[in-house]
């Protein structure tokens, strides 16, 4: 196995292409390097390919890097001749080499500035710039995806400056490292696909969906214009003839307040799922209705949680059924329906996890993926009847998750209920 980085220039028409579509250029002519690029593992397997600091559209370059895998030894000899035979006008592949340099080395801005003064440099601007920005902390305010101010510190980003005086300017450089905005979900929306960042940045709209790509349901966003935080506005509210004016804005100020909901929903199912180290393993979630919050695990199991109400309880449930930690949780073959929507910590209500086929509020459901029968008389068996496993949860807000599935869901577990006595 190789790792392999090109240099490549992109110029003329070739620079109002956007990332999206420079990655599927590259991904459609590497079959002509007759070399086996590694793909991602799972259920919708992709290249593994990477721009480092992808341009904005419209802008030119010409020492643009990209980085991918082969399943093959060797030194990149070749392969740019090769990418050349076929590459549209406007890119050109300079050269390709094994990549021994990290990325995250290469991930920095360089920024020359310079300050002009009419009445010349006052004493000592130069030493006072860049004992500004070689402060231990530098913070700023930034604008979040919630349209909150915030304060972020620079400082850590810096990697170097350096600024000199002359008669009438100063003139300096600043070395920033920026991180790039990575394509990590799609959602739907009127008249196409959004591909959007981890951060919720909408990267870029499309007509086909992107491959590989957890998807989001929530509803149509306020925006679809590339570069715009994802936002979604609230939706009217119900006006009635015989109402007052008073209790009209009333009612406005509560729908609106319910459906900014949304977002801060989201953002904190994603938090919350990475802390449990799940969030890679969510291939979609929904929220269009903040009292059906879901997600799908891995494409084989929904999660039903309902409000965010104790959220962290039922995804330590969720984390130990659905990890199998101790071996009686889910297998990972098993499919089915986990409803942890009507669980808390301070009741005996039940959680069921239901084999079978996924079901998510949306009614969305998992594409099949067609795959060859090696076994005839196998495939005409009847199937399994599907298996339930119910548990009763104990009331007490410190009780082990695992006292709630002591029978596994497999097939001899099927239909059978068990209830943990505290």
């Amino acid at each position: 196995m190789s790792k392999l980085r090109l240099l490549f220039i992109k110029e003329a028409q070739a620079s109002y292409i956007s990332h999206l579509d420079l990655l599927r250029t590259f991904q459609r002519a590497f079959p002509r390097t007759e070399l086996d690029i590694k793909h991602s593992q799972g259920y919708h397997p992709h290249p593994i390919i990477s721009i480092v600091l992808p341009l904005p559209v419209g802008q030119s370059s010409d020492c643009e890097l990209l980085d991918f895998e082969v399943t093959q030894d060797t030194d990149g000899s070749g392969i740019a001749e090769k990418l050349n035979t076929g590459m549209p006008s406007g890119l050109r592949v300079l050269d390709c080499y094994p990549a021994t340099r990290p990325v995250r080395d290469l991930a920095y801005l360089r920024a020359d500035v310079t300050f002009e003064y009419d009445a010349g440099v006052p004493a000592g601007a130069a030493e006072a710039l860049t004992a500004l920005f070689t402060r231990p902390a530098l913070v700023i305010q930034k604008r979040t995806k919630r349209k909150d101010l915030a304060d972020v510190d620079i400082a850590p980003m810096i990697q170097e400056v350096h600024f000199l005086s002359g008669a009438q300017a100063v003139t300096g450089t600043v070395v920033v490292q920026v991180t790039e905005a990575r394509p990590t979900y799609a959602m739907q929306v009127e008249g196409g696909w959004l591909t959007l960042s981890a951060s919720l940045k909408i990267l870029s709209k499309d007509a086909a969906q992107p491959a590989g790509l957890a998807t989001l349901y929530g509803g149509e966003p306020v925006s679809a214009t590339p570069g715009e935080q994802l936002d979604f506005a609230a939706a009217p509210a119900a006006s009635s003839a015989a109402a007052s004016e008073s209790a009209d804005s009333a009612a406005s100020s509560e729908t609106e307040a319910e459906t900014d909901q949304r977002l801060e929903s989201l953002n904190t199912l994603m938090s919350a799922l990475d802390s449990y180290g799940m969030l890679g393993d969510a291939t979609r979630m929904e929220f269009a209705d903040t009292e059906e919050m879901a997600f799908l695990y891995q494409d084989r199991i929904s999660v039903l949680l309902g409000t965010l109400n104790e959220l962290d309880y039922k995804l330590k449930l969720a984390q130990y059924v659905l990890l199998n930690q101790d071996g009686k949780g889910c297998a990972a073959t098993d499919t089915g329906l986990l409803d942890l929507s009507h669980l808390s910590a301070s009741s005996t209500r039940k959680f069921r996890f239901a084999q079978g086929e996924p079901t998510l509020p949306s009614g969305y459901l998992v594409p099949e993926v067609s795959t060859p029968v090696e076994n005839p008389d196998a495939a005409e068996a009847d199937p399994p009847a599907d298996a339930e496993l119910s548990a009763e949860m104990s009331a007490a807000p410190e009780a082990d998750p695992a006292a709630g599935a002591e029978t596994p869901p497999t097939e001899e577990a099927a239909n059978q209920e068990t209830t943990n006595q505290g």
